[in-house]
């Protein structure tokens, strides 16, 4: 026989330590409301034993910054030890952990780089290293591709388009004046620590990518925001001008 059932507000009020985004610490949190479901269901083979679960799905509120999230906490009879206690395996939603990647909110960069920042940003969290280091390549590829300009040389008095790898086009990026020559050194970096782990399946360490994204934020910080923010504030200062009274 399989059942399964719902109960509200179960768990209400109570207390739970966990990890804020916000407070980038363990803070105190509160459930506001809360499910539970709980149920057992027969094996297949063996009718007089049962696989038991519950489920507790909360909406939790940190008590320090007073943010919103979501907690799941399940158990089954699969779970227990030796004496009969049975383990609790958390999910929180938005995920997070001390050494999560917080995505950055850019209002200017392109729609291209700003989905590939996010899935690399992702590819951390989620421990995916070698796709993080290769994400941090592609940004840099798609950095070039939405700056380059055609580079022609004169051969046989005909004009031929020079082919482009991505040493190239990073120097490019330095000698166009779009980025200074420091940044392109910093980018370079990336392209070989892409490259290590692209084509030597080589696992980057944490400490270089988080190196490695301080570096991406920074230039696009630079490229795309700033010049933008110098806008709104020439702008700014012009509407603010004391008028000619004459």
């Amino acid at each position: 026989m399989n059942f399964k059932k719902l109960l509200f507000n179960q768990t209400n009020n109570k207390h739970y330590d966990i990890y804020c985004l916000s407070c980038i610490n363990k803070t105190d949190h509160i459930v506001l409301s809360s499910v539970m479901e709980e149920g057992k269901e027969a094996f297949k083979e063996h009718d007089n034993y049962y696989f038991y679960w519950v489920d507790h799905f909360e909406i939790i509120q940190c008590l320090g910054c007073k943010s919103i999230s979501f907690r799941n906490g399940h158990s089954n009879s699969e779970v227990a030890d030796n004496d009969d206690n049975i383990y609790i395996h958390e999910y929180i939603y938005p995920e997070r952990h001390a050494e999560l990647w917080i995505i950055k909110e850019f209002n200017h960069v392109p729609f291209v780089l700003n989905r590939i920042y996010r899935e690399t940003i992702d590819c951390y969290n989620k421990d995916c290293l070698i796709l993080c280091s290769a994400g941090a390549r592609a940004l840099i590829e798609g950095l070039c591709r939405l700056n380059e300009k055609e580079v022609e040389i004169e051969t046989n008095k005909k004009k031929k388009t020079v082919k482009k790898n991505l040493q190239l086009k990073i120097d490019e990026l330095a000698n166009n004046g779009i980025i200074t020559k420091e940044s392109s050194m910093a980018l370079h970096e990336l392209r070989f620590m892409g490259n290590t782990s692209l084509h030597e399946l080589e696992t980057p360490s944490k400490e270089d990518l988080c190196l490695a994204k301080d570096i991406i934020e920074n230039i696009l910080e630079t490229l795309y925001e700033i010049p933008e923010k110098r806008i709104k504030l020439n702008l700014s200062r012009d509407k603010n001008k004391p008028k000619n009274l004459n």
